[in-house]
């Protein structure tokens, strides 16, 4: 009884204040999604969910692995696959019969937003998006996973791909990319800019992917999961935005506009370039140290947008089963 009392404490402090490390939208936060979600499942989405990832070609060798013996194979699975896209990406010395299933593009969908100062000098109408997106992707993925004509091993990935694609288009720095005298070709997300968190140099994506943690344990799923749904601001009946904003492109330009008004502050977030830092042409104590109160709104933002991404793949998930 106490250890589960100290990590629902853990969890609690995740959201509520900057006590410890940055914290992620990684193996953990993609995690949580997918348990909130599957907990507002029935029983019948549940099984049949289960059921279909059972023809995953992964399905031993990557859905299954660590397994806890007291917790539902259907239920460790289906929170297994909603960071299978993550799984297959290349390197490592992984096989091809891993990799093939790799979509780099899909994992985001970098609206331009260019920084106050530079607007007289960029030219937005010349900024292209990419044909091929988290925009593109999720929707096909859902709608492939509703067709009976689909086969079961397509099925089995898509579903996976539904479950990892909601709560990537939930993370604000999936949705926007800056655009600037230094980054002319945008800054990849957030990929390209330096900052430090307590000291320690990361680049603004990793600290944004990491806002949840990384404990990969059932028992702290359930615990964060149970944490942030617990939360009465993050009720659905209180989020506005739940019932208002209902298609894939809203999710997203929500997103942007998180990113841009939290973790670019307008504009106004001093940061340095990480290739220089990488390359050693600048030193640690160049690298801007993120501003007070920063990363206690993240994370409260974070977990916002973790509860969002539950409830909405939740509703995605039950439209698109049959």
């Amino acid at each position: 009884m106490r250890r589960r009392w100290v990590v629902a404490a853990l969890a609690l402090a995740i959201c509520l204040q900057s006590a410890g490390p940055a914290f992620a939208w990684n193996e953990t936060g993609h995690m949580v999604v997918a348990l909130i979600a599957y907990r507002r499942l029935s029983d019948e989405q549940k099984k049949q969910g289960g059921e279909i990832l059972k023809a995953h070609p992964h399905y031993k060798s990557l859905l299954l692995v660590g397994k806890p013996p007291d917790v539902d194979e259907g239920e460790w699975a289906f929170l297994r696959a909603s960071f299978w896209p993550d799984m297959v990406r290349p390197g490592g010395g992984k096989p091809e019969e891993i990799t093939k299933y790799h979509h780099g593009p899909w994992h985001y969908c970098d609206f331009p937003f260019i920084a106050p100062k530079d607007k007289e000098t960029i030219d937005a109408a010349k900024l292209k998006a990419n044909e091929e997106s988290l925009l593109t992707a999720l929707p096909e993925c859902a709608a492939k996973l509703s067709r009976s004509d689909s086969s079961s091993e397509e099925r089995a990935v898509d579903l996976c791909w539904v479950l990892h694609l909601v709560g990537d288009v939930h993370q604000p720095l999936h949705a926007a990319a800056l655009y600037s005298e230094e980054y002319k070709l945008g800054d990849m997300g957030g990929n390209a800019l330096a900052i430090r968190s307590r000291g320690t140099p990361t680049r603004l994506h990793a600290f944004w992917d990491e806002l949840l943690g990384t404990p990969n344990t059932y028992t702290a799923i359930d615990q964060l999961a149970t944490t942030i749904t617990s939360s009465s601001v993050h009720d659905p009946d209180r989020m506005t935005e739940f019932k208002k904003h209902t298609t894939v492109g809203s999710w997203a330009a929500e997103s942007h506009d998180y990113a841009v008004a939290f973790a670019y502050l307008n504009g106004n977030l001093k940061s340095a370039n990480w290739r220089a830092y990488e390359n050693q042409e600048i030193k640690k104590d160049d690298i801007p140290e993120l501003p007070p109160g920063y990363e206690s709104n993240s994370r409260e933002l974070a977990c916002r947008r973790i509860a969002l991404a539950g409830y909405r793949l939740a509703e995605l998930i039950s439209q698109s089963l049959h």
